[in-house]
């Protein structure tokens, strides 16, 4: 067991969440089974949690009986950098002991207990070290998503189990894995019924979580083409309509974000917060002072970096990509209220220091308002969320088995992609 100094307000909301309330059995589960399968409701705390329960148990620590690395891994580097700050300021260490590792950034050093990273980062560890053996436990976190990165990675880390298991039986200096998979819309016949996979069945362990009512509207016309529009139009009803809280509005690509953005930036300018010098300097330094924008650039979220071989992160400023003429195509004349808000577009192409700007709090006056990708729907809850504006429709990678060609087309999201937006948004604000 290794002791954890915990802030009490930080153990005072770690109490709340309910997976916190499993933790014997969860840990149980881990010791008795080399895989184990948790379906933990959103919200209930699994991503954040289950890494210190494994630190706390003596995983990671070099005198220990399991002295191997926590691994986590995350299908998008947003996540994977701030579950790793969110839990290395839990448990008062530093970003040496609970660190990341993305593409083109990493804070691993020899000191590290618990790595978040991206699913890309250990296939290519895999490619260098087949039985990682600096791992003592994989956590494989939002299994759903089956990409293929994701599905490679289940595949080939069975397969390490069973020849660490065979290894550590014939005493050959290896000690077996673990592996957690976790998830919170997750079809668990996938792996308990899949014998090519594990041989044994994993046991499975189901966590509810606390969330708030969500009431869901929807259009009396579905948009065609246009989706945009109609998201904007949405947008400004609820900033003028309705109470305090942020918005957040799912689209499907750069060029969407970028048009929303430009309109939402045009109609509501963004409060100017004269005292802070540093903020406005920044402002300036990137072209923003005469709107007062809060924002960061953003790129195509179709595919992560580590999918990738080729091409830079791309310019700071998003501005040059946008005419100077352009003009904000809304069909409603909202007159007569000035009112403010701060804009922040993301998704996956985006320079990690400004993703996590989305989970500061807004200038004083105005209302944060997030225009992303599905980069947001699922492995990060952004805080203080009332509102959300899902378009309902999402780019996905098809490949043509004719031509062998894989390309991205526009087509309606899936019903549990819905389910988890409105479950990801019911845990902050009702």
């Amino acid at each position: 067991y290794v002791p954890v100094n915990r802030d009490p307000a930080i153990q005072e909301a770690r109490m709340k969440l309910p997976v916190c309330g499993e933790e014997q059995s969860i840990m149980e589960t881990i010791k008795e089974n080399s895989v184990v399968v948790i379906c933990g409701e959103t919200g209930s705390g699994k991503t954040t949690q289950i890494p210190q329960f494994l630190y706390e148990a003596g995983y990671g620590n070099p005198n220990s009986e399991n002295p191997g690395i926590i691994g986590v891994t995350q299908p998008r580097r947003v996540a994977a950098v701030s579950m790793a700050n969110r839990v290395a300021q839990e448990l008062g260490l530093t970003e040496k002991e609970v660190s990341y590792q993305i593409r083109y950034d990493a804070t691993v050093s020899a000191t590290t207990a618990i790595k978040f990273m991206t699913d890309g980062v250990l296939l290519r560890e895999l490619a260098a070290d087949f039985l990682l053996s600096r791992y003592s436990v994989i956590i494989i976190d939002e299994a759903h998503e089956r990409s293929l990165n994701t599905d490679i990675l289940i595949g080939v880390v069975s397969r390490v189990l069973r020849l660490r298991e065979e290894m550590a039986a014939k005493g050959e200096g290896v000690r077996p894995l673990r592996v957690v998979i976790m998830s919170a819309t997750l079809r668990v016949s996938d792996f308990t019924e899949n014998r090519v996979l594990f041989r044994v069945p994993p046991p499975v362990i189901k966590v509810e979580a606390r969330q708030f009512p969500v009431q869901i509207h929807f259009n009396r016309r579905t948009p065609d083409v246009d989706h945009v529009t109609e998201a904007f139009k949405k947008v400004c009803k609820i900033h003028k309509r309705l109470p305090d809280g942020g918005i957040l509005i799912f689209l499907t690509g750069q060029n969407e974000i970028l048009d929303l953005c430009r309109k939402l930036r045009k109609r509501f300018p963004a409060v100017q917060n004269t005292d802070d010098k540093l903020v406005d300097a920044q402002r300036e330094s990137r072209g923003l002072t005469a709107i007062g924008l809060t924002c960061f650039e953003s790129y195509a979220a179709d595919v992560e970096a580590e999918e990738v071989g080729f091409g830079d992160d791309g310019p700071d400023d998003i501005g040059d990509d946008i005419p100077e003429n352009f003009e904000s195509s809304d069909s409603e004349s909202d007159e007569g209220e000035e009112t403010q808000g701060d804009h922040m577009d993301a998704d996956a192409g985006s320079q990690e220091r400004h993703q996590l700007r989305v989970f500061q709090p807004p200038p004083p006056g105005s209302r944060l308002c997030v225009v992303a990708t599905n980069v947001a729907e699922t492995s990060i809850t952004i805080p203080n969320i009332k509102y959300v504006v899902d378009a309902g429709k999402a780019k996905e990678r098809q490949y043509d088995a004719a031509t062998g060609v894989q390309s991205f087309s526009l087509g309606w999201t899936s019903k549990a992609s819905a389910d988890q937006v409105g479950a990801d948004r019911a845990l902050c604000l009702p």
